[in-house]
């Protein structure tokens, strides 16, 4: 059994004037001084004087666009409990690694495992999405993440899933309805999770009753 739900991330980036909000000294020689800044992020920046023996003549506003998205990057954890959600967060980057805040598009998971590939949406919204699946199978996979649209985009390299098996909830007994007195026979005993996965983390000693009638 697998599910699949997509949520919209929480996080909140801040804008160009929140990250130069702080003092910048500029040092001037013979009148005339440099000031070196980084706007990464989209938004409004004013730059006004702290200086009370100046006066400015007029501030500098500055108006930053935002940048265009150049990389996908994800992250998935290498292994999961079967039952659980796994998150896939995708962000798109700009050339400098900072998140695209604006950017909206869709892509596709594929996953390839347990005999069947399968494919998932993802929807991204200011610039991230985060895709969770539940899977109750324990197996191996290998996902990937494709594109179809018109930009040219660095995409990140596929990554593989394991699904660990839950702890053990019940057991199965394997072996033949009939057979003839006195032969000897082996009944096979599998401890399995909730959803019939075999518990490889179970050791420990049952007790079977043999009822003969």
């Amino acid at each position: 059994l697998t599910t699949v739900t997509e949520t919209a991330p929480t996080t909140i980036a801040p804008t160009a004037s929140t990250l130069t909000s702080q003092k910048t000294q500029v040092q001037l020689v013979d009148g005339v001084g440099e000031l070196d800044l980084a706007l990464v992020r989209p938004g409004q920046v004013e730059l006004v004087l702290r200086d009370a023996d100046l006066s400015l003549e007029h501030p500098l506003k500055i108006r930053v666009n935002a940048a265009e998205p150049f990389a996908l990057e994800w992250t998935t954890p290498h292994q999961h409990n079967v039952g659980e959600d796994i998150e896939i967060r995708i962000r798109a980057l700009d050339r400098t690694g900072h998140l695209c805040s604006h950017y909206e598009d869709r892509f596709t998971v594929r996953v390839n495992g347990g005999g069947a590939g399968r494919e998932f949406p993802a929807h991204m919204l200011n610039g991230e999405c985060v895709l969770k699946i539940q899977h109750t199978k324990s197996e191996q996979w290998k996902i990937s993440l494709h594109y179809n649209g018109d930009r040219v985009l660095k995409m990140p390299e596929d990554k593989s899933v394991e699904w660990l098996p839950g702890p053990a909830a019940k057991l199965i007994l394997d072996g033949p309805t009939e057979y003839v007195a006195g032969r000897p026979m082996k009944v096979h005993v599998r401890a399995v999770d909730r959803w019939g996965n075999l518990a490889k983390s179970f050791s420990g000693t049952v007790v079977l009753e043999v009822k003969a009638s």
